[in-house]
């Protein structure tokens, strides 16, 4: 089963919220668990599944972030809250 990152409606509005996100683009918060079960093969310009409401969409990645990034775009952006989510990675999506 390749790889794909979930939503719900209400935790994909937060993320369209979160600093420079937008519905053709968007930094997608994954956890740790997310990241070692796939998604840390991933590279640019992959195509990957994502999971709206139990609907699939297929997105391209822009970019996969490091592990030192999320504190960062949490400062330049505020904080991405979702309740019970250690996140510790973002990736980079763009609808294609």
């Amino acid at each position: 089963m390749p790889p794909a990152v979930y939503a719900t409606r209400d935790t994909y509005a937060q993320v369209l919220q979160w600093g420079q996100n937008s519905s053709d683009e968007w930094y997608h918060p994954v956890s740790r668990s997310q990241f070692t079960q796939g998604l840390y093969l991933l590279k640019a310009g992959d195509t990957i599944e994502f999971i709206l409401d139990g609907v699939s969409n297929e997105v391209q990645v822009v970019e996969v972030g490091t592990i030192y990034e999320y504190p960062l775009l949490k400062h330049v952006n505020g904080d991405f809250n979702l309740m019970n989510l250690r996140v510790d990675r973002v990736i980079r999506l763009k609808r294609v």
